[in-house]
């Protein structure tokens, strides 16, 4: 193959290479993003179920109080019927325990459901915690990986840049196709890409499939012009 469309191919796949570099370098923020706010989301879940537990225990300390304080009431008014002298008064007293009896049933009830939402809750902040904990080290991860592939690529960058650059000196000395040539080559692989969609890899295969065809048209005519020189000699 000649040595300019040997370049102009190299340069294509560089082209090709430094696209795929540089969307890793755009894509690597993106992903320690993500990781950032799975992170803030488990975090913000913890917390909510710490509230939630914190809260319920003090609903339960306040139940707690109001049982202890209904049953001594009771115990004083079981006292005052002792000493009670009429059945309006017993039947006033009897009134105030069985709804002091009743008013403590329903907070226990209610502290019952306190501890089985409790139950829940605890629940939810071991899964919270556990992916906080998961979280923070994938985010940890990311953000290693981050600046592993931001140094790597970068080199990588730079390498194929001054390689690149090192082709173009070779092209430009004319050392191959002249310069018509090469432009109506360029302007092919422009209209190549535009055909395959932006897709690289499938316009540098059409460019080689070019070349190839061109390499054939070449060795034919040469064929041919041999064939004339070996018939005018015969002559």
């Amino acid at each position: 193959m000649n040595a300019d469309l040997e370049h102009l191919v190299v340069l294509q796949a560089q082209d090709l290479e430094l696209k795929r570099l540089r969307q890793e370098l755009a894509e690597a923020p993106r992903r320690v993003a993500a990781a950032e706010a799975a992170r803030a989301k488990s975090e913000a879940a913890l917390t909510a179920a710490k509230t939630a537990l914190l809260k319920e225990e003090t609903l339960r300390r306040s139940q707690e109080v109001d049982i202890a304080e209904r049953r001594t009431k009771i115990a004083r008014l079981r006292k005052q019927m002792e000493t009670a002298t009429s059945a309006a008064q017993i039947t006033a007293l009897e009134h105030e325990i069985q709804f002091s009896e009743e008013a403590i049933a329903k907070l226990e009830d209610e502290e019952l459901a306190s501890l089985e939402r409790t139950d829940q809750q605890e629940a939810a902040k071991s899964a919270a915690a556990k992916a906080l904990e998961e979280n923070t080290a994938a985010l940890a991860a990311e953000r290693a990986s981050g600046i592993a592939l931001v140094a790597r690529n970068d080199a990588a960058i730079v390498a194929i840049e001054a390689e690149r650059k090192a082709q173009m000196c070779i092209r430009d000395r004319g050392a191959g196709l002249p310069g018509r040539l090469l432009h109506r080559l360029h302007c092919r692989r422009q209209h190549l890409l535009r055909v395959a969609g932006g897709n690289g890899h499938q316009a540098v295969l059409q460019l080689h499939l070019l070349l190839r065809q061109r390499r054939c048209l070449h060795t034919r005519d040469d064929g041919r012009r041999r064939t004339i020189r070996l018939l005018s000699l015969r002559r």
